[in-house]
């Protein structure tokens, strides 16, 4: 079994970012370019460093969005994701072990860093402002448990 799976790519280019490189002498592009207000602030003591965009940067942020739109395509055609799995037929004859050899190192790596966010219920969440279909979402969930329940308990059984 070879299995290679390459990084994400990061091909987004925001509207905002192409201002604040094309206005690279400017101070508020020299703080938003910082990526980060905590960053830009702890550079110095005095809170005014911070500059605000201008106006008319709203403005073009809706014209250069297609522009964006076409770079974040044309660096994916040259840097595609590459994910690429190929499988030998002895793999498959006792496929519980293959894949353990493969589920233990990333169930080592989640737990080590462990980075995201679990299912959350409405009731833990305060101002919830968003509509949801329940329903469909309760029925997508079930649905998730059977297959998660059915794998365990034919794992065992995954050998040819």
């Amino acid at each position: 079994m070879k299995v290679y799976l390459s990084n994400y790519r990061h091909h987004w280019f925001s509207p905002y970012t192409l201002i604040d490189y094309f206005f690279f002498w400017t101070k508020w592009s020299k703080c938003h370019r910082d990526q980060s207000l905590a960053r830009a602030l702890s550079n110095s003591e005095d809170e005014s460093t911070w500059t605000d965009r201008p106006d008319w940067v709203e403005k073009w942020h809706d014209r250069l969005a297609p522009l964006s739109v076409a770079i974040q395509k044309t660096l994916d055609l040259i840097h595609p994701k590459i994910d690429y799995v190929k499988v030998d037929y002895w793999d498959t004859w006792s496929m519980d072990d293959s894949l353990a050899q493969i589920i233990l190192p990333l169930l080592r790596q989640l737990h080590d860093k462990n980075h995201g966010a679990p299912f959350v219920d409405d009731e833990d969440v305060p101002n919830h402002t968003y509509k949801c279909d329940y329903e469909g979402m309760r029925a997508v969930e079930a649905r998730i448990q059977n297959g998660f329940r059915l794998f365990g308990r034919y794992y065992q059984n995954l050998w040819d």
